[in-house]
């Protein structure tokens, strides 16, 4: 209990000593960029440049599985599902909420996703929706630090 007391001591001294600013609830050029990116990337199954997306400690957390923490178990864990997926996919994100703080960005949003087989007969759908918290690197650029996303119900055939 005294350490949680002192830390928010801490807090409270930290923030009243200086100006806090408020999240911007707008997106920007930077994140729709970084977003556009992972649609593409991930449409093309290109695990090399959505591994570039990620910090190097970055933690994804999809559903109906475990964690995968790293950039590189990230990479993995893509190379692995489009090894294995017989369908194509064509993904969009719609941003519905994002706030900037400094160095951290907070987005929230829905996906809508496609996949065609890759035989040319069957489609499946699926809809559900995201959070993600991205980080800017010292290069200036945005990278996901979190995302977590999950299915509104099963998949639609």
């Amino acid at each position: 209990m005294r350490r949680s007391l002192s830390v928010g001591c801490l807090v409270v001294l930290l923030t009243a000593s200086r100006e806090v600013p408020g999240p911007i609830a707008a997106d920007t050029p930077e994140l729709a960029a970084v977003r556009a990116r992972f649609v593409a990337l991930y449409n093309r199954g290109d695990t090399t440049g959505l591994g570039d997306l990620y910090t190097a400690d970055a933690v994804r957390m999809p559903y109906d599985a475990p964690a995968v923490a790293g950039r590189m178990g990230i990479v993995a864990a893509f190379a692995k599902g489009f090894a294995a997926r017989q369908l194509v996919p064509t993904l969009a994100l719609t941003a519905e909420e994002v706030a900037v703080l400094d160095s951290q960005a907070m987005e929230r949003g829905t996906y809508h996703e496609i996949l065609r087989s890759r035989a040319g007969v069957g489609v499946v759908t699926e809809d559900g929706k995201y959070v993600a918290l991205l980080q800017r690197g010292r290069d200036g650029g945005w990278r996901y630090k979190w995302s977590i996303f999950n299915r509104d119900r099963a998949p639609q055939r």
